[in-house]
């Protein structure tokens, strides 16, 4: 698969099924979908065939039920496939044309030009606290506080001590528009815009959308586990499958954890297990730590032959 397949697949993975994607276009700050299919493109088929089962039982259950699917994150993590997913129930189609109203209109007030000023909050002060300390103790607290520089022992002449403990305190600041300032208010106040009706009618699942959650998310676990085993076994850059085996593939490269085929493997020049044993560059090796300890003599050679010149 080339790279221009490989991206032209990505946008059809994410367009072809826009109620499991609706959280692609969002900031980062609500998802973690604003990232796409942070995969390999040799995972990209398994994706592919995954969402169409997915997206279908949303074609299913979502318009009489109102329960949908929703992809949260997609992405490669230590040498597998993570996919991350909510099983959401939506409210009555009037509440949701609300609230998707009201988040048109943030998106819009989040453009205005607001001109922010920093304003200080608090000036920084020194904030001095002393405590008694008694005669047998007053050895201990010195070595104890000898490396404080905010703490000070002094002692007094009727033989008792005082510990003085000295709090830096450092100026606040905040920033605040200089023009619409009620349309930044308003910017805080979304998320209780929102869910105003939902408050209002005091909106809540019924007990038979609660139960064909559970189902769909039963459903949705087990596709999902069994894309990221089958995901497990394909080859990270050619997606050739590997013999699959009790322990997973047969070749897992050391340092950044990736599962390769052994051609790849031996591609990339970097130590990878096999069968229990070190290899590289399809040579058998002893360990790999042995390549870094034969590094740091060298260097240290070069060091003392610079030093003796």
């Amino acid at each position: 698969m080339t790279n221009e397949q490989a991206d032209k697949l990505r946008k059809d993975i994410l367009n072809d099924n826009k109620m499991l994607y609706c959280m692609y276009k969002r900031p980062m700050t609500e998802t973690c979908m604003c990232w796409g299919l942070d995969i390999e493109d040799a995972w990209l088929n398994e994706v592919d065939d995954l969402s169409k089962k997915l997206e279908g039982m949303n074609a299913l259950v979502y318009p009489v039920n109102r329960v949908r699917i929703q992809a949260d994150q997609v992405k490669s993590k230590f040498g597998t496939l993570h996919y991350y997913y909510s099983v959401a129930v939506d409210p009555p189609a009037w509440m949701c044309m609300y609230e998707r109203a009201v988040e048109w209109l943030m998106d819009k007030i989040k453009k205005v030009d607001f001109k922010y000023v920093t304003v200080i909050d608090k000036e920084p002060y020194d904030e001095i606290i002393e405590k008694e300390i008694p005669a047998d103790k007053v050895e201990s607290e010195k070595k104890a506080y000898a490396n404080c520089s905010n703490v000070e022992i002094i002692e007094k002449d009727d033989g008792t001590a005082v510990k003085k403990i000295t709090y830096h305190h450092y100026r606040q600041t905040h920033q605040e528009p200089t023009k619409h300032k009620w349309l930044h208010k308003v910017l805080f106040m979304r998320y209780s815009i929102m869910s105003f009706l939902r408050n209002v009618f005091r909106w809540k699942p019924s007990y038979k959308q609660e139960c064909i959650r559970e189902v769909v998310e039963h459903f949705v676990r087990n596709h999902v586990h069994e894309a990221e085993k089958n995901c497990m076994h394909i080859c990270e850059e050619c997606g050739k499958t590997i013999d699959r085996e009790w322990s997973g593939p047969s070749c897992m490269t050391l340092g950044w954890i990736s599962y390769l085929c052994e051609e790849c493997a031996d591609k990339s020049e970097r130590v990878y297990l096999k069968n229990g044993e070190h290899w590289c560059a399809g040579k058998k090796v002893e360990e790999d730590y042995k390549k870094k300890d034969r590094r740091k003599e060298e260097s240290s050679q070069e060091d003392g032959e610079l030093d003796c010149s």
